[in-house]
């Protein structure tokens, strides 16, 4: 009551002291468990720290002195084979090249088409030059009397539209 006269509000601004000493022992007991957890936790890892300490690789990292031997044998055979190959290309090349050479020197097929078959095209393009001329003449005539046709067409009309006198 003592305190309630202390206040200047109709009703209570704080906690009891009851409440207030519930919270605490909450509290101190939270804070209890979480560092009995990091403990907990902290012993965990030390032992796994030793665990991998005392561990001892399973295989070798590194090959057999016999192995590298052999690897080094078949280094050497395949840099030998190597060169071997390009001292062939080598010399087909230059092989080539000589029959190119040769080749070059002496005459080769025809690049042109025979007399006969020269005449033969020249007679076919003159008979179609002269079917298109005779063809475009008829055309022109044709032409020509359809528009004398529609010239007297269009001079009389038709039919006779006014009377007879």
């Amino acid at each position: 009551r003592a305190r309630l006269s202390q206040q200047h509000g109709r009703d209570v601004k704080s906690l009891s002291e009851e409440t207030n000493a519930a919270r605490r022992a909450v509290a101190e007991r939270v804070k209890i468990e979480k560092s009995l957890a990091q403990a907990k936790i902290a012993e965990e890892n030390a032992a796994m720290r030793q665990k991998l300490a005392n561990a001892s690789g399973r295989d070798a990292k590194a090959l057999g002195e016999e192995t590298e031997a052999l690897r080094a044998a078949v280094e050497e055979r395949r840099l030998m084979e190597k060169h071997l190959a390009a001292a062939r290309m080598m010399e087909e090349n230059q092989e080539m090249k000589r029959r190119l050479a040769e080749a070059g020197s002496k005459g080769r097929d025809a690049k042109a088409l025979s007399e006969e078959t020269e005449h033969m095209r020249q007679a076919v393009e003159r008979r179609r030059l002269r079917d298109a001329e005779a063809k475009a003449a008829k055309m022109r005539a044709e032409n020509a009397e359809m528009k004398r046709r529609i010239a007297e067409a269009s001079e009389h009309g038709r039919d006779e539209k006014a009377l007879s006198e």
